[in-house]
C-alpha cells in the first residue's frame, strides 16, 4: 500500500468540518482555502516550534461562520488582508545594477559608432584626395 491508498478511505465531510483549538477556545471550521475570499483579520498563532510560519486566521468574504487559514513567514506576520510583504530593498540594489549596465552599453555603444564615422569619414578623405591623383593620370594616357 503507498502513501496515496491511504486518503482514500478518509471521509473529507470529517476532514473539512472538524472542531479546532485556537488560543483556548473552540472553533468550527469550514476552510475556504482560495487567497481571493480573505476577509477580516481575526488572529495569529505560531505554526510550531523551530518553524519559519505564523497561521493567520482570517474571516471568509462570502461565507458565514468560515475561517480562511494562510500560513505566512514570521518576519512578515499577518496583515489586514493577508500575509505582510517582505522588505525587498535589494531589489533597488538590482535595478540601479541593471540601470548601471545598461547605461554602461549605450555609452559603449555610442562610443563604437562615433569612432567607426570617424574611421569612414577618414577614409573618404583619403580615398577623394587620391582620386584627384588617379584623375590627372588618368587624363595624361
Amino acid at each position: 500500500m503507498n502513501r496515496w491508498e491511504a486518503y482514500q478511505y478518509s471521509p473529507t465531510g470529517v476532514l473539512q468540518n472538524q472542531v479546532i483549538m485556537h488560543d483556548n477556545k473552540i472553533l468550527t471550521e469550514h476552510e475556504a482555502f482560495q487567497h481571493a475570499t480573505v476577509g477580516n483579520f481575526l488572529g495569529s498563532s505560531i505554526e510550531g516550534s523551530g518553524s519559519g510560519f505564523v497561521r493567520c486566521i482570517y474571516t471568509a468574504k462570502n461565507t458565514i461562520n468560515a475561517t480562511v487559514t494562510l500560513l505566512c513567514d514570521v518576519n512578515a506576520g499577518c496583515c489586514e488582508r493577508g500575509c505582510c510583504p517582505q522588505d525587498l530593498f535589494w531589489m533597488a540594489g538590482v535595478f540601479i545594477l541593471l540601470v548601471f549596465v545598461l547605461l554602461v552599453f549605450i555609452v559603449g555603444a555610442c562610443i563604437v559608432i562615433c569612432c567607426y564615422w570617424r574611421t569612414k569619414r577618414e577614409q573618404r578623405r583619403e580615398a577623394y584626395e587620391y582620386s584627384m591623383y588617379g584623375s590627372q593620370v588618368n587624363n595624361l594616357l
